[in-house]
């Protein structure tokens, strides 16, 4: 169950790197004071926005450099900590939010998931957290479902409902996600990637789908 003291957590995973930048495709989400949290073995989305820029990376090295070291007496005087997302964060325009980026170097899953619930409590002018997981590394991410709050499925058309998706879906039933927490699959299509056979594809994924949420408590 999520975890009652943390901000409302949502998680979106996508078919591929340029899906990403198709959020806004989202209706059902309101990315207003949303700050947006990539959870990766390495970063997948700085390799396409922008990737010549230099950036931040990750929320741990952020909560590493303000640990508090202070006795408990001088922590009455101390002054309240910076924004944690705020010190992490990148602004990227062709974002509906503000992004963290997955750290580089790589760091493990287990630790990313516990920086992001350590963060997620801390005071923040950010007032939800949206992860962005790859459908592919989903599995590495599984310790952190039992925050969440509620799924999405980000697909472009055109990639085919594979093997992957339906163990991705599958993952979600084995982890008790029920139709309250179950935020929908959403279908986009990214403008460089037409498909002929449209009315097929979405026939293929409404089967996908249907069989999903019979699974749904």
């Amino acid at each position: 169950m999520p975890h009652p003291n943390a901000k409302p957590l949502q998680c979106i995973f996508y078919s591929h790197p340029w899906t990403a930048l198709l959020l806004r495709q989202i209706k059902v989400i309101n990315f207003a004071d949303s700050i947006l949290i990539e959870l990766s073995a390495q970063s997948i989305l700085s390799q396409v926005i922008a990737p010549k820029r230099k950036y931040r990376h990750g929320l741990t090295p952020v909560l590493a450099s303000h640990q508090p070291t202070k006795s408990s007496f001088m922590q009455f005087f101390w002054s309240d900590p910076p924004d944690i997302f705020q010190a992490a964060m990148q602004i990227c325009t062709e974002m509906p939010a503000p992004l963290v980026f997955a750290p580089a170097p790589a760091m493990s899953a287990v630790t990313q998931i516990a920086a992001l619930r350590v963060a997620a409590n801390q005071a923040s002018t950010y007032q939800q957290m949206i992860a962005l997981i790859h459908y592919e590394e989903a599995h590495q991410f599984s310790g952190l479902y039992d925050y969440v709050d509620k799924f999405h499925i980000l697909w472009d058309i055109a990639d085919l409902p594979n093997l992957t998706l339906t163990e991705l879906m599958q993952l979600l039933v084995t982890r008790s996600v029920t139709r309250e927490r179950w935020g929908g699959f959403h279908l986009c299509q990214h403008p460089l990637r037409k498909v002929e056979t449209l009315k097929e594809q979405h026939a293929s994924f409404a089967a996908v789908i249907d069989a999903f949420l019979l699974k749904l408590q």
